[in-house]
C-alpha cells in the first residue's frame, strides 16, 4: 500500500501486541497497527491491519486489513519462505480481496540479492513500461 505522499511509515500506525498464535506450525506474535488518524486511513484505504509476525525470524506471516468502517478488507498470506544469500526470503504471496472476492498470487523462482542491476531499470520511464 501507498500513499500519496510517499511510502507507508512507521509514525502513520499506533501499534500493540494483541496475542500469540501458531500459524503453518510456526509461533507468531499478533501485532495490530491502527492509523493514526483519518487521513492517513483513507489515503491508505484501511483503518487497521492485524499482522502475524513470526518470532523466530520476525517476517510477516500474514496480515488481515480493515476497512475504513472496520470490516475486513484482505488479507495477505506467506508462503514459501525460503533463506537466500543469508536473507529470509518470501517466495509466495497471495493478496485475498474479502469484498470483491479477487485472489492475487504472487510466486518468486530464482532470486539472487548478489547480482547487479542497472540504476536504469528504475528510472520512472522504466518503471511505467515494465521493463
Amino acid at each position: 500500500d501507498v500513499k500519496k505522499e510517499g511510502k507507508v511509515a512507521l509514525e502513520d500506525y499506533d501499534y500493540r501486541t494483541v496475542g500469540e498464535e501458531t500459524i503453518d506450525g510456526l509461533h507468531a506474535y499478533m501485532v495490530e497497527a491502527v492509523t493514526r488518524d483519518e487521513e492517513t486511513a483513507r489515503e491508505l484505504r484501511h483503518s487497521r491491519v492485524v499482522m502475524w509476525v513470526d518470532s523466530e525470524i520476525h517476517m510477516i506471516r500474514k496480515s488481515l486489513f480493515y476497512d475504513l468502517n472496520g470490516n475486513e478488507l484482505k488479507t495477505l498470506t506467506v508462503r514459501d519462505v525460503r533463506l537466500v544469500d543469508g536473507i529470509w526470503t518470501r517466495h509466495g504471496l497471495e493478496v485475498q480481496n474479502h469484498k470483491t472476492g479477487h485472489r492475487t498470487v504472487f510466486t518468486f523462482a530464482e532470486v539472487d540479492y548478489e547480482a547487479p542491476v542497472a540504476d536504469r531499470l528504475f528510472t520512472k520511464r522504466s518503471l511505467r513500461r515494465g521493463r
